[in-house]
Order: structure tokens, then C-alpha cells, then sequence
């Protein structure tokens, strides 16, 4: 009434996104052309595949993997709801990933696609794959419900919630194994 005019901008959670690699000086090269809606990407332990979610937040998104060498994408998972945030296992004939279940759970599936996802861990909490450990044996997340959040390790063999790490009064996210896996 007064003339004020508010403007929002189109978001940038949906606008479509490049994975590239860069190099010391910062110059950009794609790794995967054109742009689309491609999040969380995270490449193979032999360097010859991205694995990555593809789809918009809050709708229908699936795990695809881009061969470097064919440069050809396939799609790995399909999730009528969501799959998302894959990890590859060591020898990289593995994916681990969030499944929407309805819960966010984890789930791991064969590279080729020769078998179905197997779950590794299930329950009422969200889950989110961080890495699996260097001896291809545990996976650690992050584990969320309310407004908690914590990290867990667990046997990428299944099922079960695994053991707690760190601290669970701190807000710990995003955790990843090192190396030497210690």
C-alpha cells in the first residue's frame, strides 16, 4: 500500500552446478559436462569414476556414476524418494549412501549394479555416510533426530547403529577417516 516492493531472488539451491577440478592456480576444467543438478560428489579410489547425487533437494534424486575415460554417466540407484551422499569403499567395487526409507538410512550397493542396496544401518534416525575405513570394514556417519547430531562408526557388514564417537553434547558433522584410519 505504501509502494514498498520486495524482491526475492531465484534461489541458488536450484540453479545447476559444474563439477570440475582445479588446480593449484585455480584454474577450472570440467570433470563432468554440461552443468545439472549434480551435488556431493566424490571420486573413486582408482581416480577413473565420480560417483554423485543427481536430482534437487526435496525431490526424486538417485546416486548416478560418471566414467572419466568414457565420459558417460549411469545411473546407480533408484530411489523413488531420495538416495543421496555416496561414499565409495576402498576397493571401490562399493558405494555406501543415504536412503530415504522413509528414515535416512544407509545402505551399500555393488558399482555394477549386480545386486540390489543391502542395508547396513537402519532405525528411526537420519543417517549420513561420512567415509568407510581404510580396511573396508566400518563406515562412519554422522547420525541425526531433533535437533542432535553425533558421529558413529559401524560395520559396513550390518545391521546395527554402531558404537559412538566423540563427545555426543558437541554438534559433530561431516566426519571422514584419515588415511592410516585411526
Amino acid at each position: 500500500e505504501n509502494g514498498t516492493l520486495a524482491v526475492v531472488r531465484q534461489s541458488e539451491w536450484f540453479v545447476d552446478t559444474r563439477i570440475v577440478w582445479v588446480d593449484r592456480e585455480g584454474k577450472e576444467e570440467p570433470a563432468i559436462a554440461p552443468a545439472g543438478a549434480f551435488s556431493f560428489p566424490r571420486l573413486s579410489p582408482d581416480q577413473r569414476r565420480i560417483v554423485v547425487t543427481v536430482g534437487r533437494a526435496g525431490a526424486n534424486r538417485n546416486l548416478w556414476v560418471y566414467d572419466l575415460r568414457r565420459e558417460l554417466l549411469t545411473q546407480l540407484t533408484r530411489n523413488e524418494r531420495s538416495a543421496a551422499f555416496g561414499v565409495w569403499t576402498p576397493d571401490g567395487r562399493q558405494v555406501v549412501f543415504t536412503n530415504e526409507t522413509p528414515s535416512y538410512d544407509l545402505f551399500r550397493i555393488p558399482i555394477d549394479g549386480s545386486a540390489p542396496p543391502v542395508a547396513v544401518v537402519s532405525n528411526i534416525k537420519d543417517k549420513f555416510a561420512g567415509s568407510v575405513s581404510p580396511d573396508g570394514q566400518e563406515v562412519v556417519y554422522g547420525e541425526r533426530w531433533a535437533d542432535n547430531e553425533r558421529i558413529r562408526i559401524a560395520p559396513l557388514g550390518g545391521p546395527g547403529p554402531g558404537r559412538i564417537v566423540g563427545d555426543s553434547s558437541v554438534l559433530l558433522k561431516q566426519p571422514r577417516y584419515s588415511p592410516d584410519g585411526r
